[in-house]
């Protein structure tokens, strides 16, 4: 067993361990809370050599976290992608690699969703194992959750999940704004720095943007992360950067 720390010295972050996770692998086995786009281009990126239509996802459109358009790409890579279906909170963070045979191989596990910062700055923790009763287990429980406590991702659903996600996105970006204009105001503060909270607002402001891909001869999703930290720099030293964003958005 190996402990994933991505902010401790010494600590393999989620990203290194996505790498061991995969070596060998066949394809995977996914079940995450919520998805963004920049999770799911550093995941495609680093699973892209694995059997995509033999891989499985799990993720939920509960508390309008999880950017429809991440489903949208996962769906176009040709992965098996649901939704999960109940009224309880899901929450899990599971990662289970697999065999030709879908034997699992390997596990990690822990406290990151598919977000970029997840796999790289934010605090989190977690553990990459091999041990086979807990790889015995999580198949088991993966199995079930896909196969009868799911549904498909249609097209009405990702329609609603758009609207409820926009509305979402909205109120976190003025909560994260009303937080760090707030602390500016206490005097003789030093100013707030950039974390995890900032990028994913911004990556909420920046997901909402239509931007004309042919004008810019670029793709969005490969380049975000660091537009985000570009446009977070600013932010550090003045809300001002970020808060006409979030208002134009």
């Amino acid at each position: 067993m190996k402990i994933i720390l991505n902010d401790h010295s010494g600590s393999p972050t989620f990203k290194r361990a996505l790498d061991e996770l995969v070596d060998g692998a066949h394809t995977l086995s996914v079940a995450v809370s919520y998805m963004q786009v920049s999770g799911w281009e550093l995941f495609h990126r680093h699973t892209r050599g694995l059997n995509l239509p033999a891989m499985r996802i799990v993720c939920t459109d509960q508390l309008g976290v999880t950017q429809p358009a991440a489903v949208e790409r996962a769906i176009r890579s040709g992965v098996q992608i649901r939704n999960f279906l109940g009224n309880v909170v899901y929450h899990p963070k599971v990662y289970l690699a697999q065999d030709r045979n879908l034997r699992p191989t390997r596990l990690l596990i822990g406290s990151a969703n598919l977000s970029s910062s997840a796999f790289t700055t934010s605090v989190e923790a977690g553990v990459l194992s091999d041990e086979r009763t807990s790889l015995v287990t999580l198949k088991n429980w993966f199995d079930n959750l896909f196969d009868h406590r799911t549904e498909a991702f249609t097209a009405e659903r990702l329609r609603e999940m758009e609207i409820k996600w926009k509305n979402a996105a909205a109120q976190r970006t003025k909560n994260r704004l009303r937080t760090r204009r707030g602390a500016g105001l206490v005097p003789g503060a030093q100013p707030m720095p950039v974390g995890p909270e900032d990028l994913d607002a911004l990556e909420d402001v920046f997901a909402t943007i239509q931007l004309p891909v042919g004008l810019l001869n670029m793709d969005y999703a490969g380049n975000n992360v660091r537009n985000n930290r570009q446009s977070a720099r600013g932010v550090g030293g003045s809300n001002r950067s970020l808060g006409q964003t979030a208002e134009r958005a």
